[in-house]
């Protein structure tokens, strides 16, 4: 029975609300998500050229960042409509992963399989797919991935077709996916090897050698020149700015014995993860020694497939290089966690559909094998909704999340900070004390939120004097203290004085010398005007007033024009100066 293309399409539609369901009712992320959404509150329109423009930040994410800008102006940055696009992309996705397998199996009997519907299936219920969907800023990888397999479509269509316009078009998606996240430039030698292997594969009667290269020369050039002037415009022109093209950059400095082997190390890794996902875990910090053994037999596997050549092979292939980003990722650390199941996203889109393929040859060699494969893909199906819809329930609170990832990661300091986070928003303030104590007599911690967390928390007991002994845990001197540290220690030392805890007067001038000395180090640190501003306030209030005048001018001088108290620090400078 041939069911319509339409139903195929609204059944994917279905699966994967279905699956995702739970992730409409998640909240925000206090890893990326909270500082997204601060950054986006202070946005009052949206700055094309600004977006576009070099920036000295690590990322170039333009079309991301206008996804959440839309996203404030549209409903006001609701994070269950946001849940809902990361939702809706994920389905776009998969619905294109559904067209690329319908292209490149386009014989009756890999059609009457179901396959193109099968890789799909395997696509929109893989469970390693569940950390980018759910996480709001996880909507990087699905937005880049959207472009790349929409170029993917137009890429084989114009093979097929001999049609300039579809590979230009689809170059031209495949930079909108570079916009969208980085990586997707990786894609363009991907490009190159389908404009050259795929007319073998797909036409009737196979071209030859020297067709195929003119085939590969003709249409190479209009392919890459979208990703040749991305990389004019991002290296050359955004070097001096782009912190990201410049750690990119020093990536030879870490080639060594020890980078070989990390290399297979989590190469074995990520192919593992791809055909047995679990445990799924959000902070993935260490993978054991015993994944290069994995990663050697998987590279082996690789140049099997390279020679091999049939239509499994290529998208095995596909995925298993699609690894590589996340490997360089892994070896240079530029991100919270060197190792992230999000990686794979893309890759799992092009595994899906060489599994697809590879069950098919099985199904047909004989009755026996047709009964055991079917077996096979329910169980996996099946296998992989469950799995899949029980972490979405898990993402659905950030208490249970980070309860599961502390679990698998009781050695990473950063994630005690975060699920005392969720704790503490959760009113168990006990347990996030725990959490944040635990983290603090971590050998290897480096964070200075834990002890600013744990101080909140003894603020909130008002017990303020323990608050501020937290504080000082984290420092020798006070001048090695994080601008953080002092800001928070600030703030517990104007609610000293104005609650009165201090003995006499004395005592109070001591806390407000102390307080100006605080002042003076933020502002040393952050270079803003509002500690020269509160400084000269304070400096008053104990009748230092030329500290004071230089405090208050100093403030006026530097405040931004719409600042509430540039005015203010500017009319105190004048009378303290006429005085």
């Amino acid at each position: 029975m041939n069911i319509k293309e339409s139903y195929k399409i609204l059944f994917l539609l279905f699966i994967v609300l279905g699956v995702y369901y739970p992730t409409l009712f998640a909240g925000i992320n206090s890893v990326d998500d909270w500082r997204m959404f601060i950054d986006l509150a202070d946005t009052e329109s949206i700055d094309f050229r600004q977006l576009f423009s070099p920036s000295t930040g690590f990322y170039y994410r333009p079309l991301l960042m206008i996804s959440f800008i839309i996203d404030k102006f549209l409903w006001g940055l609701e994070p269950s409509f946001m849940h809902l696009e990361n939702i809706m992309l994920h389905a776009c996705n998969t619905i294109l992963v559904f067209f690329i397998a319908k292209q490149v199996c386009s014989e009756p009997a890999k059609n009457n399989f179901e396959l193109p519907l099968l890789a799909a299936l395997f696509f929109a219920l893989h469970p390693v797919n569940t950390e980018s969907v759910n996480w709001i800023s996880g909507r990087t990888d699905l937005l880049g991935t959207a472009f790349t397999l929409l170029s993917v479509v137009l890429l084989l269509k114009g093979t097929v077709k001999h049609s300039s316009l579809f590979v230009v078009l689809s170059s031209f998606c495949l930079v909108l996916g570079i916009m969208s996240k980085e990586i997707m430039l990786f894609f363009y030698p991907v490009g190159c090897g389908l404009l050259f292997f795929w007319p073998s594969l797909s036409a009737p009667l196979k071209p030859e050698r020297n067709q195929r290269l003119k085939f590969l020369l003709f249409f190479s050039l209009p392919f890459l020149t979208g990703g040749i002037l991305y990389l004019f415009f991002r290296i050359l022109l955004f070097s001096q700015n782009d912190q990201g093209a410049r750690h990119l950059s020093e990536f030879p400095q870490y080639f060594s014995w020890k980078m070989v082997t990390s290399t297979f190390k989590i190469f074995g890794f990520y192919v593992k993860k791809l055909f047995f996902p679990l445990p799924l875990n959000f902070a993935i910090t260490k993978i054991s020694s015993y994944y290069i053994w994995i990663g050697l037999g998987s590279f082996f596997l690789t140049v099997f497939l390279i020679i091999k050549r049939s239509i499994t092979s290529i998208f095995f292939f596909i995925a298993f290089y699609l690894i590589t980003p996340a490997i360089i990722i892994g070896i240079t650390g530029v991100t919270w966690t060197p190792i992230a199941e999000r990686y794979l996203y893309l890759a799992s889109a092009f595994w899906s559909i060489g599994l697809a393929t590879l069950l098919f040859q099985f199904i047909n060699r004989g009755q026996k094998q047709k009964i055991i494969t079917a077996l096979c893909i329910i169980c996996l199906l099946f296998s992989s909704a469950f799995i899949t819809s029980n972490r979405n329930i898990q993402w659905q609170d950030n208490v249970t999340l980070y309860a599961d990832t502390i679990l698998k990661n009781p050695d990473f300091s950063a994630i005690n900070n975060e699920y005392a986070i969720a704790l503490i928003d959760a009113g168990q303030l006990a347990a996030a004390e725990e959490q944040l104590t635990a983290g603090i007599n971590n050998p290897g911690n480096k964070s200075p939120l834990l002890y600013i967390n744990l101080a909140r928390i003894k603020i909130e007991q008002n017990n303020l004097g323990e608050a501020r002994q937290v504080l000082f845990r984290s420092f020798t001197t006070k001048e090695e203290a994080h601008p953080e540290v002092l800001k928070m220690l600030s703030n517990i030392d104007e609610k000293r004085i104005m609650t009165g805890d201090y003995k006499d007067e004395s005592a109070k001038r001591i806390l407000i010398m102390d307080l100006l000395d605080t002042y003076t180090l933020i502002y040393n640190k952050t270079k803003n005007p509002h500690a020269r501003y509160r400084f000269g306030q304070l400096a008053l209030s104990i009748g230092l007033k030329a500290e004071a005048r230089a405090a208050f001018a100093s403030a006026y001088k530097e405040a931004p024009n719409d600042a509430y108290y540039k005015k203010a620090a500017g009319i105190m400078a004048q009378k303290l100066t006429e005085d």
